[in-house]
C-alpha cells in the first residue's frame, strides 16, 4: 500500500517530488515535479516510470533507483537526461513501500560551468599571444645585435609560442641559399645539419621556405609527411618528430633578408590564429633587425640621439598598438597602430591618462595596478591581463594588454603598454566551437537514425530466420539421406550466420538484450588475448599493457569480450603485411562538458592501437556506421565497429577513433568505472544435458503464421501438447477455455492488439502461479525483467530447455 502523503506540503515547495511503489509505478507527483520532467501529473500517476521514460532504461537513473530500492540506502547523484536536455540533482529515499525521489533542475549551473571553462581557455590562448608579442617587443628593445635578437626570437617561439622548434636564417642574395644563424627547441641540431634551404626554384626551393623567400609571404605545410613539396625534408622531420612547418620571411628595407621557421609535432597545426601569431613575431623581428642595422650605420653619431631615434622608429612601425606611459600615468608616446585601434589621431592620445583608455573588467586588476607592480619589481618582468579598451567614439572592445619596462633614462623611464584587440579572435573562436558542435550533433543524429532502421530490419529478419531454422530441424527428423542432411546443415549454418549479423545490428541499435554486471576489464582483455594467442596470423604481434590496479566496469561480460575481440581483429585486418597491436588499459577522469556527452567522473579506458595503413578523416568519421567498410568485397560486413559503438554507448561510455594514414589507428573506449569493491560476475554456466517435454500443455502465442506452425511442430516433437493463438487477445480467450490444462505460456513480444509483455501482466493477475516465457526479435526496453526472455531466432534446444527450466522450477 502506498504511504499516505500530506500533498499540500509537497505542493508548496519548488523541488520535484515523486513517489514510486515497489512496482515502479508513480503514486504521487507534485506540480513542480511534473513541470521539471515536461509531463502533466495525470500523464505520470498510475504509470510505470520505465514506460513513461523508456530512455532511462539502462541509464544512471535506473541503476541508482534500483540500488536504493535493493539496498534500502539513501542515494544522491547528479546526471544529464538527453531526451529533456537537462541536468538533474537527485536524492532517492527508499522505504518498504517503494521510493521517494526529490529532483532539482541543475542545468543552469552546468551551462555556467561550460561557459566559464570556454572563457578560461580563450583567456589562456590570448595570454599566450600577448606573452609572445610582449616578449618580442622586449627583445627588440633590449637586443644590442642582430644575433642577440635572433637568439631571443627563436627562444620566444619555443618557450612562449608553444612550437617544438624554431630557426632563423639569413639569405645570401648572390647564391640564394639560407645560412642558419639561430635555433631553439627539440631536434634542432639534428634537423638543421641536413635540412638545406634555398630561394632558387628546385627540389630544395619548392618547400614552404623556398616559396616564402620568393613570394615574401608566409607559407605553411600542415603535414610534412604527406606534402610532396616537402619531400627533401620528410626523412629528417620524421626522425625528430616534426609534422607541421611554417616559414615567415623577414623583411628589411622592403626586401626579403632572411627567414624565420617554426615547427609543430602535430599535423594540421597552422590555422589562422597560429599564422597571425608568427606573422606578428616575424614582423617584430624584421623591424628590430632593420632598426639594429640602421643603428649600426649611424654608430658614429651621438649615442643618446641614436638610441632615442631607434626607440621611436621601432615603436612607430610596430604592427602592435603601443603606448609609452610616463611616471604620472599619462601617455607620452603612441604609435600609428595605437591611433587606429583607439579611433583617434596618435597625437591626441598623448597627454591622456592611460586608465581613461583601458578599464578593468568587473573586479579584475586595472592598468595602474599592473604598472605599479612592474615599477616596484627589480626583475625584467612583463605583466599581462585582459582589460576593456575605450575608443574615441566611446565604443568598447576586449583588449589583451602586456605591460613591460623599456629601460633606463635614455628612453625617458617609460613603461611600454602593448594593446591587442580580441574582438575578431573571440568571434572566430565562437564560430569554430559552434561548427564543431553542429557537426557532432549531425553525426549523432545520423547514427541514431541508422540504429532505428537497423533494429526494425533485424526484428523482422529474426522471424524469417526462425522459420528457416525450425523447418530445417523438422526436415532432418524425416530424412536419412546423408547428402540431404549435409545440405540441410549448410542451410542451418547460413541461417545462424544471419542470426549473428542481426545480433550485431541489434547491438548497434542498442536493442540487443544484455546483462550488465561488474566486470574486471583487465581479466576480460587477458581472456580474449589468450583466445587469440597465435591466431592473429604471421607477423602480427599482440602486446598488452594493463593497469596494475583492478579496473571494474558495469557491462555485459560477453559484450565486453565482443568489443575487445572486434577491435583487435579490426586492427589485425588493417595490417595485411604484419605489425603490432597494442591493447592497454588505464584509469582516467572523464572531462565534463564535451559535445558528445561523455561519461562523468572516473572512467576505465581501453585503447587498441595498430601500426596499419590508417584512415583519412573522412573515413574515420563514418567508421562506426553499420555496413560501412573499406575492406574488399567478401572480407568484411561493416558491422564490427558498429557493434562496438552500440555496446559502448548503451553501457554509458564513449568510443572515439584517432587515425593517421600510413601511421596507424587508435580506438579508445571509455566506460564508467564502478567501485573496485564490486565483485565481478561469475562466468555463464555450461549447458546441461538434453531435455524434453512430459506431455505438459503449452499455450503458443505468435502472430507470424509460418513461424507459429513451425514452433508448434517443434514443441510437439519434443513431447509437449500445444494450443496456439495469433495475438494476446486471442490467447486470453484460449486460456479462459483451457485454464486447467495449460502449464506454461510461450509468447512473442511484438504483436498486434496486445503485446506479449502486456499479456504476461494480465495473466499474472488472473493466474499468479502460471509462468510465461517471452520471445522477441529485439528488446523494446519495456519487457518486464521478472519474466524469462528468449532472443529470436530460437533453436529447438534453447526453446525446450527454457520451457523445461520454467516448468521444473
Amino acid at each position: 500500500m502506498a504511504p499516505k502523503l500530506d500533498s499540500s506540503l509537497f505542493e508548496r515547495i519548488g523541488d520535484g517530488i515523486f513517489v514510486l511503489d515497489r512496482l515502479w509505478t508513480y503514486v504521487y507527483v507534485n506540480a513542480a515535479g511534473a513541470r521539471l520532467v515536461g509531463r502533466s501529473v495525470d500523464e505520470l500517476v498510475g504509470r510505470v516510470v520505465w514506460e513513461v521514460f523508456p530512455e532511462a532504461v539502462g541509464s544512471a537513473f535506473e541503476r541508482n533507483f534500483r540500488y536504493a530500492a535493493d539496498n534500502q540506502e539513501l542515494v544522491e547523484f547528479e546526471d544529464y537526461f538527453p531526451p529533456l536536455d537537462r541536468w538533474y540533482a537527485i536524492r532517492v529515499f527508499p522505504s518498504a513501500d517503494g521510493l521517494t525521489i526529490v529532483l532539482r533542475d541543475s542545468s543552469a549551473r552546468h551551462v555556467a560551468d561550460r561557459a566559464l571553462e570556454a572563457l578560461l581557455a580563450q583567456s589562456r590562448r590570448e595570454q599566450r599571444l600577448a606573452a609572445v608579442l610582449a616578449e618580442t617587443n622586449e627583445a627588440v628593445f633590449r637586443a644590442t645585435s642582430p644575433q642577440e635578437l635572433f637568439d631571443a626570437a627563436v627562444r620566444i617561439a619555443v618557450d612562449h609560442g608553444g612550437f617544438v622548434m624554431s630557426w632563423i636564417g639569413i639569405l645570401d642574395p648572390g647564391t640564394g641559399d639560407i645560412a642558419h644563424v639561430a635555433s631553439a627547441g627539440e631536434g634542432a641540431d639534428e634537423y638543421l645539419a641536413v635540412a638545406r634551404v634555398t630561394s632558387r626554384d628546385g627540389p630544395y626551393g619548392r618547400g614552404v621556405a623556398g616559396l616564402a623567400l620568393r613570394s615574401g609571404a608566409p607559407m605553411c605545410s600542415n603535414d610534412i609527411l604527406e606534402d610532396d613539396n616537402m619531400a627533401p625534408w620528410r626523412g629528417p622531420a620524421a626522425r625528430v618528430g616534426y609534422r607541421s612547418s611554417g616559414a615567415f620571411p623577414l623583411i628589411v628595407g622592403g626586401d626579403v633578408a632572411g627567414l624565420m621557421s617554426v615547427y609543430a609535432a602535430e599535423p594540421r597545426y597552422f590555422d589562422t590564429e597560429e599564422i597571425s601569431l608568427v606573422r606578428r613575431l616575424a614582423a617584430n623581428v624584421s623591424y628590430g633587425w632593420e632598426s639594429l642595422l640602421r643603428e649600426a650605420a649611424l654608430r658614429d653619431s651621438e649615442v643618446a640621439r641614436r638610441t632615442e631615434q631607434r626607440f621611436r622608429e621601432v615603436l612607430s612601425a610596430a604592427p602592435t598598438a603601443i603606448l609609452g606611459v610616463g611616471g604620472h600615468r599619462c601617455v607620452e608616446f603612441a604609435n600609428g597602430e595605437a591611433g587606429r585601434l583607439f579611433a583617434r589621431p596618435s597625437a591626441r592620445l598623448v597627454g591622456e591618462r592611460v586608465d581613461a583608455l583601458l578599464h578593468p573588467i568587473a573586479d579584475g586588476p586595472g592598468i595602474e595596478g599592473l604598472i605599479t607592480e612592474l615599477e616596484t619589481d627589480p626583475r625584467p618582468i612583463t605583466e599581462t591581463t585582459q582589460l576593456c579598451g575605450r575608443r574615441g567614439d566611446d565604443s568598447a572592445f576586449p583588449a589583451e594588454v602586456a605591460v613591460s619596462r623599456v629601460g633606463g633614462e635614455a628612453q625617458g623611464g617609460l613603461v611600454l603598454v602593448s594593446v591587442h584587440d580580441l574582438s575578431e579572435r573571440l568571434e572566430l573562436e565562437a564560430a569554430r566551437r559552434l561548427r564543431a558542435l553542429e557537426a557532432e550533433r549531425e553525426r549523432a543524429d545520423r547514427l541514431d537514425s541508422l540504429g532505428k532502421l537497423a533494429g526494425g530490419v533485424a526484428h523482422d529478419f529474426n522471424n524469417l530466420l526462425g522459420i528457416i531454422l525450425n523447418y530445417t530441424t523438422l526436415l532432418e527428423r524425416h530424412l536419412d539421406d546423408a547428402q540431404v542432411r549435409s545440405d540441410l546443415n549448410k542451410i542451418r549454418v547460413a541461417a545462424q550466420r544471419g542470426a549473428e549479423l542481426t545480433r550485431q545490428l541489434l547491438t548497434f541499435a542498442r536493442r540487443d538484450p544484455a546483462t550488465p554486471k561488474p566486470i574486471d576489464v583487465n581479466e576480460s582483455v587477458r581472456s580474449v588475448a589468450a583466445m587469440l594467442d597465435r591466431g592473429l596470423g604471421p607477423g602480427v604481434e599482440l602486446v598488452l599493457q594493463l593497469a596494475a590496479e583492478p579496473l571494474v566496469a558495469v557491462i555485459d561480460r560477453q559484450q565486453l569480450d565482443q568489443v575487445i575481440l572486434n577491435l583487435v581483429l579490426n586492427a589485425r585486418d588493417a595490417m595485411p603485411g604484419g605489425g603490432r597491436v597494442l591493447v592497454s588499459t588505464a584509469p582516467a577522469s572523464a572531462a565534463a562538458g564535451r559535445a558528445a556527452g561523455p561519461p562523468h567522473g572516473e572512467t576505465v579506458e581501453i585503447r587498441v592501437s595498430d601500426t596499419g595503413f590508417g584512415m583519412t578523416p573522412e573515413v574515420a568519421a563514418r567508421a562506426f556506421e553499420p555496413f560501412f567498410t573499406t575492406k574488399p568485397r567478401g572480407q568484411g560486413t561493416g558491422l564490427g565497429l558498429a557493434a562496438v559503438y552500440g555496446i559502448v554507448e548503451r553501457s554509458g561510455g564513449r568510443a572515439t577513433i584517432d587515425s593517421t594514414p600510413a601511421i596507424g589507428t587508435t580506438v579508445t573506449v571509455e566506460l564508467p568505472r564502478c567501485d573496485t569493491d564490486a565483485q565481478p560476475g561469475p562466468p555463464a554456466p555450461p549447458l546441461s544435458t538434453p531435455v524434453s517435454g512430459r506431455e505438459e500443455c503449452v499455450l503458443l502465442v505468435e502472430d507470424d503464421e509460418d513461424l507459429r506452425e513451425a514452433t508448434k511442430r517443434i514443441l510437439r516433437g519434443a513431447g509437449f501438447r500445444v494450443l496456439d493463438a495469433d495475438d494476446g487477445i486471442a490467447a486470453l480467450e484460449v486460456f479462459a477455455a483451457n485454464r486447467e490444462v495449460i502449464s506454461v505460456v510461450l509468447s512473442d513480444v511484438i504483436m498486434p492488439r496486445m503485446r506479449g509483455d502486456e499479456l504476461a501482466r494480465v495473466l499474472g493477475t488472473r493466474a499468479p502461479e502460471l509462468r510465461v516465457v517471452l520471445m522477441t526479435g529485439h528488446d523494446s526496453g519495456e519487457v518486464p525483467l521478472s519474466e524469462p526472455v528468449l532472443r529470436k531466432p530460437v533453436d529447438e534446444e534453447r526453446l525446450v530447455r527454457a520451457l523445461r527450466e520454467v516448468l521444473d522450477a
